[in-house]
C-alpha cells in the first residue's frame, strides 16, 4: 500500500462513526422504542435498550441502571456467541465474558419527550477461557446433569406452527429428576432469538449441539411432534450428550395422546416418564443415570453419533412425511448433501436391531457429489422399503463420509435380506474409526411404527 492510499484510509477513518455512536443511533431510534438488542460489527460489539416514557413513568428512578442491565445482557450474549464460534471445543461462560469486557465497555444514555435509552459498546476480546473449579465443588457439579430442552421439530403433512415450542415448554415442567438442572426457558429463548441464530433450525442435531454448547448444557433433549391420526398427536424424545456428540441410549421414547381426553401436559409427562426423566405418580423422584459413551470405532458409536459443527450439510426426508407409519406401508427417502462422500443408510428397529439400507445388493456403493440429491429406492432398484414388525420407536440414519463406513463384501449369493450389523462390531476398514475425524456428517429421522388399522366394514 502506498503513502497516498494510507492517507486516504486514515482520512476516511476519521469520518467513520465509532461503535458507541452506532449504538446510540440504534438506541435513540424512534422505530426501536421499547426494544433491546445487540450486534457484532467487525471487531466491536454494540448493544442498546430503550423504553417509552408515559405520565406514570416520567419520574421513575433507576431507569438508567435498569436499561444498562438489559443492554449489558444482550452485549455479553453476543460476545460469548462470537467467541464460541471462533474457539470450537472451549466452554464459554457469560460470567467470565462480562468480567473480561467490563473495563472496556463504553456507555451513553439519553432521554427525549417520549423515550429514554442506554447504549453500550466494547471491543471483542481475543480469548476467554472457562475458570476451572477444583476440589469437592467439581464433584458436585459432575453429579448435576445440566439439560436444555429445545423446541420440538414439527413434522407431518399438516404441522401446527408453534406447537413444537409449546411441547418443549411443557416438557420442562414434566421433568422431576432431582439431579437434573434445567436451563430456564427464558435463557433458551434469549439465545434462540439472537439475530445471529434466529434463522437457524435448532431442531436439527448439528445446530442443536452448537446452541447447547453456547448455553453450557451438558445434555440436550430434542423431540418431534406431529399428527398420527384424527385427534391424535405423537411425541418422540431423545437425549444428546454435547461433550461426546452421542445420543444417550436408553432414554428415547415415543407416546401418543388424543386431544379429546388428554392435554399436552399429560403427553409430556408420559414422555418424560418413558424417557426415565420423571418418576411415576405417587413415587419419590429418583436421580436419573445416563449410560456410558460407546466404544470408539464400533457400530454402536456409529448409531449414536450426531454431527457437531452447526448447520447440517445433509438433509434426509422420509416420504410420505408422517409421525407414524403402519405395517405394510411403502416408504422412500430423499437425500440432499452439500458435502461430497459415500452414502450409508441404516435402520434401527424398535427391537434395537440394525440393518443397512445402503449399501445393498442393488446399490453396492453410492457416492454423492456436493450439491447432489438422490431418491432411494430409484425406479431401477428392484426392491421396496416396507414398514414391518416389530413395531415401536424406529429411526433411519444416513451418513456422508470420505470413505465407506460399511464394507458389504460380496453379494454374489444374491440374498434378499439386507446386511445386518452387530453393535459390537467394527466399522470402516482397518485402523481408526472413520468418525474420529471431522470429515463426515449425518442426519436422522425418528418415527413410530405400528400395526395397520383394521379396515372398516362396508355398509351395504
Amino acid at each position: 500500500m502506498n503513502m497516498i492510499s494510507s492517507i486516504i484510509l486514515a482520512i476516511l477513518a476519521m469520518f467513520q462513526p465509532e461503535a458507541i455512536d452506532r449504538a446510540v443511533e440504534r438506541a435513540s431510534s424512534s422505530s426501536l422504542i421499547g426494544s433491546s438488542g445487540a450486534l457484532i460489527e467487525e471487531e466491536e460489539a454494540i448493544a442498546w435498550a430503550s423504553e417509552p416514557i408515559s405520565n406514570q413513568t416520567v419520574t421513575q428512578k433507576g431507569w438508567e441502571s435498569r436499561l444498562r442491565l438489559k443492554a449489558e445482557r444482550k452485549l455479553v450474549t453476543q460476545v460469548a456467541m462470537k467467541l464460541a464460534m471462533s474457539m470450537p471445543g472451549h466452554t464459554i461462560e457469560e460470567e467470565q465474558v462480562l468480567e473480561r469486557i467490563s473495563p472496556t465497555i463504553q456507555q451513553r444514555g439519553g432521554m427525549s419527550l417520549d423515550r429514554r435509552w442506554v447504549a453500550l459498546s466494547c471491543p471483542i476480546p481475543s480469548r476467554v477461557h472457562r475458570v476451572k473449579i477444583k476440589g469437592d465443588q467439581a464433584v458436585q457439579d459432575q453429579e448435576k446433569l445440566t439439560l436444555a430442552v429445545l423446541p420440538f421439530k414439527e413434522i407431518g403433512p399438516d404441522p401446527q406452527t408453534g406447537i413444537g415450542k409449546l411441547a418443549a415448554a411443557s416438557m420442562l415442567s414434566a421433568i422431576d429428576s432431582p439431579n437434573i438442572t434445567l436451563i430456564e426457558r427464558d435463557e433458551i429463548a434469549r439465545i434462540l432469538d439472537a439475530r445471529e441464530f434466529s434463522k437457524l433450525d435448532v431442531t436439527e442435531d448439528g445446530t442443536g449441539m452448537f446452541i447447547g454448547r453456547l448455553m453450557n448444557a451438558r445434555y440436550l433433549l430434542m423431540g418431534t411432534i406431529g399428527r398420527g391420526g384424527p385427534g391424535e398427536w405423537i411425541l418422540t424424545g431423545r437425549i444428546i450428550d454435547t461433550t461426546t456428540g452421542e445420543i444417550v441410549e436408553g432414554h428415547r421414547a415415543a407416546i401418543s395422546i388424543f386431544s379429546s381426553g388428554q392435554s399436552m401436559v399429560d403427553g409430556t409427562r408420559a414422555l418424560a416418564l418413558e424417557m426415565g426423566l420423571r418418576s411415576p405418580e405417587g413415587e419419590k423422584p429418583e436421580p436419573v443415570e445416563l449410560h456410558e459413551p460407546a466404544e470408539s470405532g464400533t457400530v454402536e458409536s456409529m448409531v449414536r453419533a450426531v454431527p457437531r459443527g452447526g448447520p447440517n450439510p445433509l438433509t434426509l426426508q422420509m416420504n410420505p412425511v408422517q409421525a407414524a407409519y403402519e405395517e405394510g406401508q411403502s416408504v422412500h427417502f430423499q437425500i440432499h448433501t452439500k458435502k461430497a462422500g459415500y452414502l450409508t443408510m441404516l435402520m434401527i428397529g424398535a427391537d434395537g436391531k440394525i440393518v443397512t439400507l445402503v449399501p445393498n445388493p442393488e446399490a453396492r456403493s453410492v457416492y454423492l457429489e456436493a450439491g447432489e440429491s438422490l431418491s432411494i429406492p430409484t425406479l431401477a432398484m428392484r426392491f421396496y422399503f416396507l414398514i414391518q414388525p416389530p413395531h415401536g420407536l424406529a429411526r433411519i440414519k444416513a451418513f456422508i463420509t470420505d470413505e465407506p463406513l460399511v464394507i458389504p463384501g460380496s453379494f454374489d449369493d444374491h440374498r434378499k435380506d439386507l446386511l445386518q450389523l452387530v453393535r459390537t462390531g467394527r466399522i470402516g476398514g482397518e485402523g481408526d474409526s472413520p468418525l474420529n475425524t471431522s470429515e463426515w456428517t449425518s442426519a436422522e429421522i425418528q418415527f413410530l411404527t405400528r400395526e395397520a388399522a383394521p379396515e372398516k366394514p362396508v355398509n351395504r
